[in-house]
């Protein structure tokens, strides 16, 4: 695999994530947002995408710590964040 297809890949799970994140969170699974939420910051970090990764880093203190309380305003955090892989696409 090439750098291209790795990054394209990455980009690529990093949307599934957002997607499982909104699901998780119509059935109101916090926990599972939470993890989610986690593996796109790793994906972020990795790829040195600071926009997307501050975007991410908001949404996870809106959902607070594993079993704790979530805050409000955790849809329109998670909005910044498809907003922002929006921005990126698939190109590199």
């Amino acid at each position: 695999m090439n750098e291209h297809e790795a990054y394209v890949l990455s980009i690529s799970r990093m949307m599934l994530d957002a997607t499982a994140i909104g699901d998780a969170l119509l059935r109101r699974d916090f926990d599972e947002a939470r993890f989610r939420t986690n593996c796109i910051t790793l994906e972020a970090s990795a790829l040195g995408l600071g926009r997307l990764s501050a975007a991410v880093e908001l949404l996870s203190s809106q959902l607070g710590s594993a079993g704790g309380k979530f805050k409000n305003g955790y849809g329109a955090g998670l909005l910044k964040v498809v907003e922002e892989l929006e921005a990126i696409g698939l190109a590199p």
